[in-house]
């Protein structure tokens, strides 16, 4: 009978030291990301300064713009489209009533 009572103690020992050991390598994983966070966020803010608000914004310069690009979209879609797009959108409407 002792020794089922000491095996028992043991084991319970040895699951507290367990779960004392998970609980601290929680904390300490926690800290790190914490740690890692913030420093994440002053690089990003050195990072923003550094670069001032002339490298923010890229502006295109002539010959950069996509020449496939079509820039009037309804003309695009008579054009291809015309008599099918319109019976299409004949039954189009703005309640959803499906």
């Amino acid at each position: 009978m002792n020794d089922v009572v000491a095996d028992r103690m043991a084991l319970i020992a040895e699951v507290a030291e367990r779960t004392k050991e998970a609980r601290a390598l929680k904390v300490k994983k926690s800290r790190e990301r914490k740690r890692l966070k913030e420093e994440g966020k002053m690089f990003q803010m050195r990072l923003s300064t550094a670069r001032g608000p002339e490298r923010s914004v890229k502006k295109k310069e002539k010959g950069e713009e996509n020449i496939n690009h079509w820039t009037d979209g309804n003309k695009y879609a008579n054009e291809f489209y015309g008599e099918t797009m319109r019976e299409t959108q004949k039954w189009d409407n703005e309640w959803g009533d499906y």
